[in-house]
């Protein structure tokens, strides 16, 4: 009997996809108005997690990737 390769392989793909946990600052956020704040300043972003969370989803998604 001659067993066709293909049907002896399985195949799995994996997506990994994380929300970075970031927003961008408002003029709010640092208690100032928006007018107070000139055009050509980035307010940066603010972080809504730990960067442990972040880190620890980081190695554990590597190695969903690497097994």
């Amino acid at each position: 009997m001659k067993v066709n390769a293909l049907e002896e392989i399985v195949a799995i793909q994996l997506g990994i996809h994380f929300w970075p946990g970031q927003v961008q600052l408002k003029p709010e956020d640092l208690g100032k108005k928006p007018d107070e704040i000139p055009e050509i300043f980035y307010l940066g972003n603010k972080k809504l997690y730990p960067e442990e969370w972040r880190k620890l989803f980081r190695q554990v998604s590597g190695k969903a990737r690497t097994t």
